[in-house]
């Protein structure tokens, strides 16, 4: 059995989507499948059997398909596992050569153009082009892998069948190793970010989406008089940094390990959703939770409906109401000032980090056993 995994853009473990397939492939391969991962060129990724595709943005979205389509001509692969409907919806003719297609599914991207961005008539026309592309592909995809269980309800009952939960996970000799090379290396980031030396730092990392409420995070520091360090970038960056010059200090992308120094160096993260009650209960799984977990970081998170289930309020997380400004400024008080809290969570946070080990997940998703399915 032999597994081709691929995606439109640069295979590298600083991109959420890239990792992602990075850590399946890492998996499927320690379970004794054959498996090669394609994208665009990159980092070295150690390990893997690995194609790498040059180019701009919009030649990968050209020369990859392509190349899938020979390699699964000439090397007979069994199965395409693909992350992004765009991609996958190019390959779907491949099923006429007995080869099945696997689909990374995180959200209808329809809905979320529909719900977040902007009301032009651009967009409108985007959500219609989305609604059938997306449509057709998970209708026809042999396997839809679902980042939650809260997006696998989005799904019909027909597609529920067919599909597996395989959350976000991490690497936890990554984790253990940056947090240890952190405290010998404090001083040295601290320096080189120009970070504040002996005052209370809260850290956010990963590019933000439209589900996020970063002002609000942005007018709390203000009001409990404390840093925050943005690692990443997102709708309305320009005006945020103009903007928020005071107290929030605002990074370009950084590799991954770098950035991860820089969370283990902060006192506190957070995850500000939004409140969206059109979104199942367990809806999220971003990446940033479990690097957060893994890193040893007391949580503060907006109490949504689809926020993630597994984190108890004040063993592992301090919730607050969403887009209330007092109250996060309040919350975020209580980690500056209650170190018994804060100790407890760390531990805690540490040891719950070891249930989303990726090879864990894989595991227990029972995406190994539909792959091995007649």
């Amino acid at each position: 059995m032999k597994i081709l995994i691929a995606i439109n853009g640069p295979l590298t473990y600083s991109i959420a989507p890239s990792s992602r397939l990075i850590y399946i492939a890492k998996s499927l391969k320690k379970k004794g499948f054959n498996v090669e991962v394609l994208g665009g060129k990159s980092e070295k990724i150690n390990g893997l059997k690995t194609t790498t595709v040059t180019g701009k943005k919009q030649i990968l979205r050209l020369k990859i398909p392509l190349l899938i389509y020979k390699k699964a001509a000439t090397q007979k692969y069994t199965h395409v596992i693909v992350r992004g409907v765009d991609l996958a919806f190019f390959l779907l003719p491949l099923k006429f050569l007995t080869t099945k297609i696997i689909l990374d599914f995180h959200e209808w991207m329809y809905r979320e153009i529909k719900l977040y961005y902007e009301k032009s008539l651009y967009n409108k026309f985007k959500v219609v082009i989305y609604y059938l592309i997306e449509k057709i592909v998970v209708r026809y995809s042999d396997i839809v892998i679902c980042v939650s269980k809260g997006v696998r309800e989005l799904l019909n009952e027909r597609e529920k069948k067919k599909s597996v939960v395989l959350e976000n996970g991490l690497d936890i000799k990554e984790a253990l190793n940056i947090v240890y090379t952190t405290k010998k290396e404090r001083k040295k980031t601290i320096i080189k970010h120009s970070l504040p030396e002996n005052a209370f730092l809260l850290g956010f990392m990963g590019n933000w989406e439209r589900q996020l409420d970063m002002e609000s995070v942005f007018k709390a520091c203000k009001i409990a008089k404390v840093n925050i360090i943005v690692i990443g970038e997102g709708p309305g960056i320009t005006f945020f940094k103009d903007k928020w010059k005071s107290n929030v200090l605002f990074t370009k992308r950084l590799p991954r390990a770098e950035a991860l120094k820089i969370i283990s160096v902060c006192d506190a993260a957070i995850v500000p959703y939004k409140d969206d009650e059109t979104v199942p209960v367990g809806y999220f799984s971003q990446r940033k939770v479990k690097d957060y977990l893994g890193l040893g970081k007391p949580i503060l998170m907006a109490n949504v409906k689809g926020r993630e289930r597994f984190l108890i309020p004040y063993e592992n997380v301090i919730f607050y109401h969403p887009s209330n400004i007092e109250d996060l400024a309040q919350k975020i008080r209580i980690i500056m000032s209650d170190e018994k809290i804060t100790e407890k969570m760390r531990k805690n946070n540490i040891t719950l980090a070891r249930r989303f080990n990726w090879q864990v997940l894989v595991e227990k998703s029972g995406i190994i056993e539909k792959l091995r399915a007649p």
